[in-house]
């Protein structure tokens, strides 16, 4: 953003622990961070690069441990992929770079690409399952095959233990994502057993999706917009962004949604009323982002960089 401060780059845990106990002390003065807690002095972007992601596509943030939780899909040449999904403390340092490792024996974790809590199970996007962690020892809990995916991409919790979980059917060839359709969005029960939900060409390669009110927010991959659903059908006119290959949404409650756009480099807020902001740009194609509503900060992953971005949610004038 024009008149952003210049971010912080970290290439290691030990180096950003002395650039944070340096340059931002006015940040924390006289307290610590608590979970969820709201600062309100000013913080600067920070960018943790060179500290070991591979190809970082989901960021979330879980409450109950104050840690962001960041899934890497691993070595793009490896035929298993072996993701792995790290965890970066609320002060922005990395804790645990392969908390679940897709390498470790006894662990099955491939791709993945999206993530979720409910309860105390972390719930992890990774074609053609939903795989289950505990939440704190991240330790397998098993998984949820959805039978005939092509490429699910992200997941989230709606009404009555429903899990909804999008197929983009976007494929990776050549550096690019190719289409083999338009995707879906399926449902899981709380049986486990899965169910198509909504296939329509409007959505077109679903990716990013978040909770709305009763309903669901899904994100268009293919044409860059925003549908809000209610009982299978588009509640109102959607929001287009300036730019498509949409991939991240969520949602930051009463004040709309964030959206990031790999065309575009930049996040975009939707406000409730489907008006659409700039939020950040000079992003190099950003994928899944992530929200800390305490700290009100952005999580942004950049896979072709290795690199996971924290930025502050700017303050809207009205």
């Amino acid at each position: 953003m024009i008149g952003a401060p210049r971010p912080i780059r970290a290439r290691s845990g030990l180096l950003l622990r002395r650039i944070l106990a340096t340059a931002l002390p006015l940040l924390f003065l006289a307290c610590e961070e608590a979970p969820g807690r709201s600062d309100s002095a000013p913080e600067l972007p920070l960018i943790l690069e060179g500290v070991g992601f591979e190809h970082p596509v989901a960021a979330f943030y879980d409450p109950k441990r104050d840690s962001y939780l960041i899934a890497n899909l691993g070595d793009p040449n490896s035929p298993d992929r072996n993701g792995f999904i790290s965890r970066v403390s609320g002060r922005g340092e990395v804790s645990e770079l392969a908390w679940i490792d897709g390498r470790a024996p006894g662990t099955r974790l491939h791709a993945p690409t999206g993530l979720a809590i409910q309860g105390d199970t972390l719930l992890v996007v990774d074609t053609p399952s939903v795989r289950l962690f505990h939440r704190l020892a991240g330790s397998t809990l098993g998984a949820l095959v959805i039978e005939d995916a092509i490429a699910l991409r992200d997941l989230t919790l709606g009404q009555a233990s429903m899990i909804y979980v999008t197929d983009s059917a976007l494929v990776p060839v050549d550096g690019n994502l190719e289409a083999r359709g338009i995707g879906s969005i399926l449902r899981i029960g709380p049986d486990g057993r899965s169910t198509p939900y909504l296939r329509r060409r409007y959505l077109q390669n679903p990716t990013g999706i978040a909770p709305s009110g009763s309903g669901l927010a899904v994100l268009s991959y293919t044409k860059g917009e925003l549908f809000l659903i209610e009982d299978r059908k588009p509640r109102t006119e959607p929001s287009r962004l300036p730019a498509a290959q949409a991939e991240g949404l969520v949602s930051i409650g009463a004040e709309g949604f964030l959206a990031s756009s790999s065309a575009a480099g930049a996040v975009y807020r939707i406000l409730a009323s489907g008006e659409v902001e700039l939020e950040i740009e000079g992003l190099e194609r950003p994928a899944g982002i992530g929200f800390d509503s305490g700290r009100r900060r952005v999580i942004v992953t950049i896979p072709s960089k290795n690199r996971v971005e924290i930025h502050p949610l700017r303050p809207r004038s009205e």
